[in-house]
């Protein structure tokens, strides 16, 4: 198999306590390299055998130790989602990386009082981010200008160019009944609800919030294949198969993702490595998770916070996160890939009631990555490996 014994066991101690889980891949073949869902169970209780009385209390705990969060999952991505939502407008030709707007705070459709608000916003300031392009809004993770990017996509054309990234489908081939989440559009609104698709649907869902559904296996998929640079890998756990295994067909590999060129794909990867590593630029410039993981970091690593809202919100409300009861508290994200020019992991953080994103989400993403990237990072560097290199194999100066 895959997965990594050693990385398993830091994800689960990496996210400690806190209901959530941890997906990590190999972006250049799409191995799982660790699948964690915490609070867990020993497995061996299910074969040794167990009491009907601990299989009850495990089957009802409010803390699901039996629901695995890592495949079967399914939250709203929030943020996480914006790099997609950046790809499909500049693949629709609706925004380039230069094109500005002024984030104030707030966003309104034309001839509409509803508010859409970044989530910067305070009553009495009004927050925002100023002028902003396409990478500022990346890295700090502007909601107006993506509430406006959305207003400004054709309907139908993000959930048609995000089922490239496997958005509403189980792109996996041998994880066992993974959910497929849910990407909304035109025709499922109608026959799931009876009513029509609003322009207020496409702004929702530009911010990954509104019907969207995706689970910590899928956002790790899309890091990985953000770090390929559009090239589409199947998450898999065998790595091959023999007599003494059943059947395993991987099939042919997805299309790579269309209408992204090679230049759309570096940018983006700039602004995400800018999320984790643009500090020391003063109030409201730096990547929304330098403060958290971004300061003494021994590599380069790209990737995107994001918040899954629980509650809604009226509009002018504002609200104490540590007054909400415990389970209707924002769920927190990171996503992300490292190193930067030699991908070898992408992974997906989910901390359930985690509050702010970069903060909760981000740490447990960089414990993982440093398991799994210092040692290795190290020996590259070392003299005997260096020492060990083949004649003729060393480049040229």
């Amino acid at each position: 198999m895959h997965l990594d014994a050693s990385l398993q066991v830091a994800a689960s101690v990496a996210l400690g306590e806190r209901r959530g889980a941890v997906v990590a891949i190999d972006p250049r073949s799409g191995g799982i390299l660790a699948m964690a869902s915490e609070p867990g169970y020993d497995p061996n209780l299910f074969v040794t055998g167990m009491d009907s009385a601990f299989y009850n209390e495990l089957a009802n705990s409010p803390r699901k130790p039996l629901f695995n969060r890592a495949t079967n999952g399914r939250y709203a991505p929030g943020s996480t989602f914006k790099p997609v939502v950046a790809l499909a407008a500049l693949a629709a030709g609706v925004t380039d990386w230069e094109r500005t707007i002024v984030d104030n705070g707030v966003f309104r459709l034309p001839n509409s009082t509803r508010e859409f608000r970044d989530w910067s916003w305070t009553a009495g300031d009004a927050g925002g981010q100023g002028v902003v392009n396409l990478h500022r809004a990346i890295y700090r993770s502007s909601n107006v200008y993506f509430y406006e990017l959305g207003s400004r996509l054709p309907v139908d054309a993000l959930p048609r160019f995000a089922a490239q990234f496997g958005y509403g489908r189980d792109l996996s081939i041998d994880v066992a009944d993974a959910a497929d989440g849910l990407l909304p559009d035109q025709a499922w609104k109608m026959g799931a609800r009876g009513e029509r698709w609003y322009p207020g649907d496409n702004v929702n869902l530009s911010i990954g919030q509104g019907d969207l559904l995706a689970t910590p296996l899928q956002l790790a998929t899309v890091a990985a294949i953000i770090a390929n640079r559009g090239r589409v890998v199947r998450p898999r756990l065998l790595l091959h198969s023999d007599a003494n295994l059943p059947e395993f067909e991987a099939g042919e590999e997805p299309a790579e993702v269309a209408g992204v060129g090679p230049a759309d794909w570096q940018r983006m990867v700039d602004a995400m490595e800018a999320v984790v590593h643009r500090g020391n630029q003063g109030f409201r410039q730096n990547g929304t998770a330098w403060a958290y993981i971004g300061q003494d970091i021994g590599y380069r690593m790209a990737g995107k916070s994001g918040t899954a809202q629980v509650v809604g919100i009226a509009q002018g409300e504002e609200y104490d996160e540590e007054e909400l009861d415990e389970f209707s508290r924002k769920h927190a994200w990171f996503t992300a890939f490292a190193p930067v020019d030699d991908h070898q992991i992408a992974l997906c953080v989910l901390v359930e009631i985690g509050g702010r994103r970069s903060s909760v989400a981000g740490p447990v993403a960089r414990e993982v990555m440093d398991h799994y990237l210092l040692a290795r990072l190290a020996s590259l560097s070392s003299p005997a490996t260096a020492l060990a290199v083949e004649p003729g194999t060393a480049s040229e100066s």
